[in-house]
């Protein structure tokens, strides 16, 4: 791939732009006392993160379909985001560098939809004009067709666009929907050896 035809970078959300993990910690904890679960560490929770809150509560829990809980959780999740919540060091500016050489950006997570919406304009308010969370008629990545989606709305094909994320899911996804995909090593879904980028503003030297 030329890196002179790249024009958006798409994200994962939790672990790659921001550090949501207390956050959802707590939520998750909420959830499972009210249902006389024992509570999680932050290290449990970032294990069990990457493919949506209903696999998250069915392996915290224990249940094969905790519907109730994950209820509970995207409600309490969706109005208590922001208590622990912040950017990666870096981040902020890395997104402006990218605004100014006209890069589109967007963001492709296995978080619930409005929560996503939510967060994505409380920290970053106008930066992502092509947000897409589950719940919003597609399935989970590493499915490539909510970033299908994404990649038509932006009028363009899959090799122009870069794809950025924490974990595994991340690569697969890219590379199911023909994207060019990079991990970073500060998030808290990857393993070690596949992670590539140390810094945000590695992200601007891929193109």
């Amino acid at each position: 791939m030329e890196k002179k035809t790249i024009k958006a970078v798409l994200f994962d959300l939790d672990g790659t732009l921001l550090n949501t993990l207390k956050d959802l910690q707590v939520a998750v904890n909420v959830a499972l006392r009210q249902f006389g679960y024992p509570e999680k560490t932050e290290k449990d929770v970032a294990l069990a993160l990457g493919k949506g809150p209903v696999v998250l509560m069915e392996k915290l829990s224990g249940e094969e379909n905790p519907s109730e809980m994950v209820v509970l959780y995207k409600e309490y999740y969706n109005e208590n985001l922001s208590h622990y919540t912040e950017p990666y060091e870096g981040i902020v500016d890395m997104l402006s560098a990218l605004e100014e050489r006209g890069i589109l950006l967007g963001v492709l997570s296995n978080k619930h939809h409005s929560g996503l919406i939510k967060i994505c304009e409380e920290y970053f308010p106008g930066v992502f004009p092509y947000v897409l969370g589950t719940d919003a008629g597609y399935e989970r990545k590493p499915d490539p067709r909510g970033l299908f989606s994404l990649i038509e709305k932006m009028g363009l094909s899959p090799e122009e666009v870069i794809y950025v994320g924490d974990s595994s899911i991340d690569l697969e996804v890219a590379k199911n929907a023909g994207c060019a995909g990079y991990l970073v090593e500060w998030g808290y879904g990857h393993r070690e050896e596949e992670a590539r980028l140390k810094s945000p503003e590695e992200i601007l030297h891929l193109f």
